[in-house]
């Protein structure tokens, strides 16, 4: 694929729920997924601009370099951390633009299993026959967001 295709998908991509993380492994020369990552400003092309920032680069053997005096679980946590770092940005960037906010969590009663897609788990104990009854028969909706207002808007949440 050609840089300029690789371009207009990212830019096309930005208006979608996605979030893009390319880690360079080696010696290469990364410039050019440096400027895919686009931290300094939204990717442009010659008739489009990027929605919002989706693309994460990270350099393995840089981060690997970096963190050589520690330990091997330590590097894999820093190697992690820099992976992960933009998407909880990126999530809130989308929700933000598509006026989406998260659905509030139902509250479960004290030790008891909170309903799930299918039929409830047998083996709970925890279940009573009138709990095993209104769960086996309730649908949870597939969407877990809504639009419109939330008591916590999207510009609160810090990243």
């Amino acid at each position: 694929m050609n840089t300029f295709s690789s371009l207009q998908i990212i830019i096309d991509g930005s208006k979608l729920p996605l979030s893009i993380i390319i880690v360079g492994v080696g010696n290469a020369n990364f410039d050019r997924m440096e400027e895919l990552d686009s931290d300094g400003g939204l990717l442009q092309s010659d008739t489009k601009l990027a929605e919002r920032d989706i693309v994460q680069f990270v350099p393995f053997d840089e981060i690997i370099r970096k963190n050589a005096n520690k330990s091997n679980e330590v590097a894999k946590e820093l190697l992690a951390k820099e992976v992960l770092a933009e998407i909880p940005k990126q999530l809130i960037t989308y929700m933000a633009t598509h006026k989406l906010t998260p659905k509030r969590k139902r509250q479960c009663k004290p030790n008891s299993v909170p309903p799930s897609r299918g039929s409830p788990n047998p083996k709970s104990s925890n279940l009573t026959s009138e709990s095993k009854s209104s769960t086996s028969t309730s649908q949870i909706p597939s969407n877990q967001f809504s639009k419109g207002q939330s008591s916590t808007p999207l510009s609160n949440i810090q990243v």
